[in-house]
């Protein structure tokens, strides 16, 4: 029983709240005293946010959920977890995460960030995930939300290079997970699949694929700051980027599992691998005098 409400809270989808680090990390000031100790308090924060949302979610859909094929076995579905104790569940949560944000170096904008995102997401739960297009910007819409929650908590600005690459990516990934969606579930799942067409799927799938791949390139670029000439060390990380957007691709076109990101990037070790080298480089270039101090 106690294992069900953990699988209610879905705790493995926390990773995509790292999402809210992406402002420091990228103006190398992760480290910096006012910065570190809010790390956890931030990501809590949101975190438990996002939990009373898939709480809410699962408790809309229950019903839909126990004629799925994979849903079905969610514990509000299966009858392993009561709905009285979910609601109260995902009041806490949203209580104890909105009062964290009182912690936030900009509060009024932290704030509002993670009531939109809340608001958005309810609003997509009731009933906007129904409208074909518009499901998917609202899907993708909390992937930013994320990064402008983390640049109010910490009280950086969003570069416009940054924002293109996560919105691009989202979207990104929203038509991925409805192109997988539509692959295998096009006559037993979401009513909104029977409105799309493979076409306009896989269109727009690998419109934003190449999107977000040129983002980042000239992201990359701009931060430089060589001559022409010269390959600047940022754009080393571009072939793990081109990697992991193709290898996504692959699993996305070849694999009969669902391809929600999160469960995909930990089924596939290949994934999983150059994700760990695509942050670990960004992290040894960004961080390169510290570093130095650190080992002098």
């Amino acid at each position: 029983m106690f294992l069900d409400y953990i699988k209610l809270i879905r705790p493995l989808h926390w990773i995509k709240n790292t999402l809210i680090f992406l402002p420091p990390f990228f103006l190398s000031v992760i480290f910096k005293d006012d910065i570190i100790w809010r790390l956890p308090l931030g990501f809590l924060s949101f975190s438990l946010v996002a939990s009373s949302i898939y709480i809410i979610n699962d408790i809309f859909d229950r019903e839909h959920d126990k004629l799925h094929p994979e849903r079905n076995q969610r514990p509000l579905a299966t009858g392993n977890a009561k709905t009285s104790v979910a609601w109260f569940l995902s009041v806490l949560f949203l209580m104890l995460g909105f009062s964290l944000v009182c912690f936030s170096k900009n509060f009024l904008i932290a704030s509002l960030s993670l009531a939109f995102y809340f608001i958005t997401n309810i609003s997509y739960s009731c009933g906007l995930k129904n409208i074909p297009v518009l499901d998917v910007f609202l899907l993708s819409s909390g992937f930013v939300f994320r990064i402008f929650f983390g640049g109010a908590f910490f009280n950086i600005p969003i570069s416009s290079w940054l924002f293109l690459c996560v919105f691009s990516v989202a979207l990104y990934f929203a038509f991925g997970k409805r192109k997988s969606e539509f692959k295998k579930y096009a006559d037993n799942g979401r009513p909104v699949l029977k409105k799309y067409t493979e076409m306009f799927l896989n269109a727009h799938y690998y419109l934003f694929c190449v999107l977000s791949i040129l983002f980042y390139c000239l992201w990359t670029i701009m931060r430089t700051g060589l001559n022409e000439h010269s390959v600047g060390k940022f754009a080393l990380t571009i072939p793990f980027m081109i990697f992991i957007v193709a290898r996504y691709n692959l699993v996305v076109e070849t694999s009969d599992e669902y391809a929600d990101p999160v469960p995909t990037l930990f089924r596939d070790r290949w994934l999983l691998l150059a994700t760990g080298f695509f942050v670990f480089t960004n992290f040894i270039f960004l961080y390169e005098e510290p570093l130095k101090m650190l080992f002098k």
